[in-house]
């Protein structure tokens, strides 16, 4: 048959929660790579491209070696990889973060000053 309903409807509602997250982080890596690294437009487009491409070209690999895999720690394959793109994840952010904890204040002084005016402006 399918799954039940009360599961569809959590994979959706997981599934939108996901790309709203995708979409703050990607607007954070706009203003951070704009206000703290101070790339120009090309350079932050081309690295928002390079992740977005090796995304598209990562996803089908991976989901190929879950299948393969047999899990470990008896958490089954598929928390298994879960687990694993956890830790790199948490990783990723931490080298990210490290040696910006100065410029935090200009970030968020910039995400919280928003203006409406200065986008029409420019």
């Amino acid at each position: 048959m399918g799954l039940p309903l009360t599961q569809r409807l959590g994979f959706s509602i997981g599934h939108v929660l996901n790309d709203l997250t995708a979409s703050v982080w990607f607007s954070y890596l706009i203003v951070y790579f704009h206000q703290v690294m101070n790339f120009n437009n090309n350079l932050a487009g081309y690295l928002m491209l390079i992740g977005q491409v090796s995304d598209a070209l990562f996803t089908p690999f991976i989901g190929y070696e879950s299948d393969r895999s047999r899990g470990f720690c008896g958490l089954g394959r598929r928390k298994s990889w879960h687990l694993i793109g956890t830790y790199c994840h948490k990783g990723a952010l931490q080298n990210c973060n490290s040696g910006v904890i100065k410029s935090w204040d200009v970030v968020n002084r910039e995400l919280y000053s928003f203006d409406v005016q200065k986008v029409y402006t420019i």
